[in-house]
């Protein structure tokens, strides 16, 4: 009795234990589940760029033109007034009429149609580059999502870059500003190996002004130019620098630096389009390489180093020359001088030249002494105005005017003895020139504006001016008097807002600096003030959080590439507010920063969809304006369900990761739908037949009719939806859920037999056949007779009623066969006359046949023209020609004549040889010719070795001749490693990629227990891999896992774990009361 008391509270116990295990385990899976489902978020972030306005006043954009006339040496256009530049349509007309070989316009075909007017979009669609776009920006005071239309574009005729980097850029985009003339480019950061030029149809005029250059790669497509100009700033000159532009058609061209000498200008000594010429303020001096611009009107060669200009005198269009040097006195290393003498060449009268400019040629030259006469002079025959020597009255002025006189015949100036001693006895300084001064002279044919000035005046006491440049207020403190070779005093009282003083110097790009104790004034000078602004701080706060910092100097604008760098995620910028609570904007384009600041960022959370797709990619439905990090609305799951199917969702076409439905979006996002059909059992209920087995069949699918039962003694009737027989099954029934189909049957009565019998009538014999009475007897019995076509069965020996399809037999019967005679044909025979052609034999045909055409004969020499019913050629053989008795065809030939061969070869300049072709002159030669070069892609054929004029379909050989091959150059990419760090994970081998790859996210790697949370750039797992991940340089990606939750049986909905805890709690309580009866049986 005890011991079933205590089983029964075992029992109990038991019971209670169960439901609370189970209700602690579902807990504890729901718990695991809602982690599991969250780790498995990818991080993705999905940033919009910042987009903001760019006002066309914050480029300064000025049309800089060098002009030919010496006294207004820069012109500066607007772009209003660009249509006013210079082009190649401004060659004069008598220049083309003399050369009109020279092609000097642009070529109407290049100018562009302008597109449709009506097109718009947004800037940022039309411009992708961000310079292009901001440039353009500018232009029409649009910001990247302002609606721009071609219109607008059209408007557009100049534009400027200004203190970019241009290097590798591609300006192809700007072929939409249909009428774009004008490229300026002001104080560039770089510029070269540009692309594109030749998209932009309308260009007239290029210009580079103060920036740094580095080559002219990528010009030698702007064939449309007509205008290029380089001027100031610093340039990369190698010899070949000018080669890109060699092959221009320009008009006019202006080159001024430092780095411009006669190997550069080398390059273009070929150019005859040029109409106007500018090289100033460079080392050029070979005028020789200018004899060739049989075109040019003007050219103008200030402060060069050239010393003779006689080569120039043949140009028969030139009527404008200046070499005149810019500064008369000062010299020094960075100064060039023109020191020509000779201008006789160009006389007064033979040549076009109507205006000379040749002011200020220093001539340096001894005082000498003559033994015979006892003079001294100065030795002046070299120097040649257009009429000839200086006369006498041609000294104009000098110290000393009075005390010389001119030797006419000889081409001396004498110079009274105590004044030549007097120079002689002088310590010669060129830096002194202005002090020294001596003779000099013009020309007095007053032909041109000519002056020469020759050696040293007399010795005066020197002082000299100290000019401060303050770069702040005053403006200029000016020293008068100082000494020759004494120091000053520095100015200490000087003070510019927001600026730091860091000294004086000598020029105004502050690289000498004065030193006040060691430096001695020596000339007049010019000393800069340099200030060096001061640098802010300028922080960018978003929820009160500093997320970036720029460095701006005192009275700059925040630079626009810190602007546009910033991205909160999930969120787009509205603009940047200097106070918190976001009421006043900063103004990113004018705003001046004059001290440490802070700005803080107005936004607007960005919306996404998310797109459900099936395995093809069709859109099945799509969920919009899911805001960010929020989980997308249910209403998609009614508008996915699909009768007779069940849906999965996946995150990958490949249906590898199932979509978590609990997933924040945090960009716009597409989700697989993987239906798979339900499947349904097909009963069969036979009433009797032979058995057949049940079959599974997916939703849809056809019952079908092809189910085969016996049954002995019965006929199959067909298959019926219900056991009453009222709802056949037909072909087009179909499973709609489980379901049984019933057999119906008929049963077979006993059949009286009857015989048929057959009278062939002399055709061949037949058995007779037997049939069930009433059976159709058919038409199909065949026999044969020689000379005679079957007609047909008949019932009756008079042949009056036909055997039919529906004829029946009741009874025995015979049926008779009819026969028809067959006739004998007429035959006649057709022989060919061929003329010299190929024999062709004779054919038999009945008579009255057709003929017809294709009787083939050849002849060499001869295409064959036909055949002919007479000799004489008169009446053709058609496809509608009969023959009714024997007869002859007649074969008319036409002469080929011989063509006239001539040789194509090949120039594949380095690629594989291929071999001369033989062609009939005046044939298409083709482009089909193939050729390789290892390294290179090739460009196609052209008909000269400068590749200048392409072979097309079009082109045709009339004698001799070689085409050549053109080659471009394939660059090596570099190549990266990615390696994969599994955790745990089966193994990944490293892959290699091409530099700036995208490197995906479809890296299989698996873990038993665990699923897949995605790939990650760094160890933390903050960083996701996404589609849109590149590979700069090696790296490594990290797995991240998520451990799976314990399994849960499928009757009870408790873990096993539960199990094991129920089982060991049940043993125990066993144990404790089995030893507890025992306890208690032994007292």
């Amino acid at each position: 009795m005890k011991k079933t008391s205590i089983l029964g509270v075992v029992l109990f116990l038991i019971m209670v234990m169960m439901p609370i295990s189970a209700t602690i385990e579902k807990e504890t899976n729901e718990n695991q589940s809602k982690v599991a489902g969250e780790a498995q978020i990818a991080e993705v972030s999905n940033t919009d760029s910042n987009k903001q306005e760019i006002d066309k006043d914050s480029l300064n954009v000025e049309d800089q033109e060098k002009s030919l006339d010496p006294n207004a040496i820069e012109n500066t256009k607007s772009f209003e007034e660009a249509d006013k530049d210079v082009s190649k349509d401004d060659v004069p007309q008598a220049v083309i009429s003399e050369n009109d070989k020279v092609e000097v316009a642009v070529e109407k075909s290049l100018q562009p149609e302008v597109v449709n007017a009506a097109e718009s979009k947004t800037l940022g669609e039309w411009f992708k580059n961000p310079l292009n776009q901001q440039v353009v920006g500018a232009r029409l005071s649009k910001t990247s999502k302002d609606i721009v239309t071609q219109e607008e574009l059209n408007t557009i005729q100049a534009l400027a870059f200004e203190s970019v980097d241009l290097l590798n850029h591609d300006f192809s985009e700007l072929s939409s500003l249909g009428r774009l003339r004008v490229l300026e480019f002001m104080r560039l950061k770089s510029f070269g190996n540009v692309k594109g030029l030749d998209k932009l149809l309308a260009l007239e005029s290029f210009r580079l002004m103060d920036s740094h250059v580095n080559n002219l790669n990528g010009m030698q497509n702007a064939i449309q130019l007509g205008g290029f100009q380089i001027s100031g700033g610093t340039v990369e000159h190698t010899p070949q620098f000018l080669e890109p532009i060699s092959n221009l058609k320009l008009v006019d061209i202006t080159l001024s630096g430092e780095g411009f000498d006669d190997k550069q200008v080398a390059s273009i000594k070929d150019m005859t389009t040029l109409v106007n010429i500018r090289i100033y303020d460079s080392k050029f001096s070979d005028t020789t390489l200018l004899a060739n611009m049989v075109n040019a009107t003007g050219i103008d060669l200030r402060s060069n180093e050239i010393k003779v200009i006689t080569p120039l005198a043949s140009l028969p269009n030139l009527m404008m020359l200046n070499v005149s040097n810019n500064d008369p006195y000062y010299y020094s290393g960075n100064q060039h001088k023109n020191m020509i003498q000779d201008f006789s060449a160009f006389k007064a009268k033979g040549t076009n030249l109507s205006t000379l400019y040749n002011e200020n040629q220093r001539i340096e030259t001894t005082i000498n002494f003559d033994e015979t006469t006892q003079q001294y002079f100065v030795d002046v025959s070299g120097v040649k105005n257009r009429g000839g020597h200086p006369t006498a009255q041609a000294i104009l002025y000098g110290n000393n005017k009075n005390e010389l006189t001119y030797d006419n015949a000889k081409g001396r100036v004498i110079v009274p003895a105590p004044l030549a001693q007097k120079w002689l006895a002088m310590d010669y300084n060129r830096e002194q020139f202005p002090s020294l001064f001596g003779i000099s002279f013009i020309a007095t044919d007053n032909s041109y504006l000519g002056e020469f000035h020759f050696f040293q005046g007399e010795k005066q006491e020197v002082k000299h001016k100290v000019t401060y440049v303050t770069n702040t207020e005053p403006a200029r403190i000016e020293l008068n008097d100082v000494l020759h070779n004494t120091t000053v005093t520095e100015p200490t009282t000087l003070t510019k807002i927001g600026h730091t003083f860091e000294g004086w110097y000598t020029d105004a790009t502050f690289t000498n600096k004065w030193n006040f104790e060691t430096n001695k004034v020596t000339d007049d000078v010019t000393l800069y003030g340099k200030w060096v602004p001061k640098v802010y701080n300028v922080d960018f706060k978003f929820n009160n959080n500093v997320i970036h910092t720029s460095k701006v100097k005192h009275g700059d604008t925040i630079p626009m590439e810190d602007i546009f760098g910033i991205v909160i995620e999930g969120h787009m910028i509205e603009g940047w507010f200097t106070e918190p609570d976001l009421i006043n904007i900063w103004d990113m384009f004018d705003g001046k920063v004059t001290q440490n600041m802070t700005l803080y960022a107005k936004t607007e959370v960005e919306q996404f969809k998310v797109d459900f797709v099936d395995i093809t990619g069709n859109i099945i439905t799509t969920v919009k304006d899911v805001p960010y990090n929020t989980v997308t609305p249910n209403a998609y799951k009614q508008l996915l369900s699909k009768v007779g199917y069940t849906y999965t969702l996946y995150t990958d076409a490949s249906l590898n990761v199932v979509w978590n439905q609990e997933q924040r979006i945090k960009q716009d996002t597409v989700v697989v739908v993987d239906y798979i059909t339900n499947n349904y059992t097909l009963s069969f209920e036979v009433n009797g037949g032979s058995p057949l087995t049940a079959q599974t069949l997916s939703h849809g699918s056809l019952v079908g009719l092809n189910h085969t039962t016996t049954r002995e003694g019965y006929t199959f009737e067909g298959w019926f939806l219900d056991a009453g027989f009222t709802e056949p099954v037909t072909a087009a029934t179909t499973i709609a859920s489980n379901m049984t189909i019933y057999a119906q049957w008929k049963e077979i009565p006993v059949v009286q037999k009857v015989i048929l019998s057959f009278e062939t009538n002399g055709g061949t014999t037949l058995a007779p056949i037997e049939f069930e009475n009433g059976s159709l007897i058919g038409t199909k019995y065949v026999t044969t007779k020689s000379g005679y076509t079957f007609e047909g069965w008949f019932l009756d020996a008079g042949f009056t009623t036909p055997v039919t399809s529906e004829t029946t037999i009741t009874t025995n019967m015979t049926i008779y066969a009819q026969w028809k005679e067959i006739p004998v044909a007429q035959k006649v025979t057709l022989t060919f006359e061929t003329n010299g052609g190929s024999t062709v034999a004779p054919i038999e045909f009945e008579k009255g046949s057709l003929i017809g055409t294709k009787y083939v004969t050849t002849k060499s020499g001869y295409t064959f023209e036909g055949w002919f019913l007479d000799a004489g050629f008169t009446t053709p053989v058609t496809s509608e020609t009969t023959i009714t008795t024997n007869m002859t065809i007649y074969a008319q030939w036409k002469e080929i004549p011989v063509a006239q061969k001539v040789t194509l070869t090949f120039e594949t300049n380095g690629g594989s040889t291929l071999d001369a072709v033989e062609l009939e002159k005046g044939s298409l030669i083709g482009t089909k010719y193939v050729t390789t070069k290892s390294g290179y892609t090739f460009e196609g054929w052209f008909l000269d070795a400068g590749f200048t004029t392409p072979v097309t379909s079009e082109t045709t050989i009339t004698t001799n001749m070689t085409i050549y091959a053109q080659w471009k150059e394939i660059p090596v990419a570099q190549k990266v490693t990615l390696t994969f760090e599994t955790n745990g994970g089966s193994a990944l081998a490293p892959i290699v990629f091409e530099k700036g790859s995208l490197i995906g996210v479809d890296h299989s790697t698996t873990k038993s227990g665990y699923t897949f949370g995605g790939w990650f750039t760094d160890a933390e797992f903050k960083n996701a891999v996404t589609n849109e991940t590149v590979i700069t340089e090696n790296m490594t990606i990290y797995a991240k896992w998520n451990k799976n939750p314990d399994a849960v049986l499928p009757a009870t909905g408790m873990s096993t774990t539960s199990y094991v805890f129920i089982g060991v709690t049940a043993v125990i309580i066993g144990l404790g009361v089995v030893l507890w009866s025992r306890k208690k049986d032994d007292e």
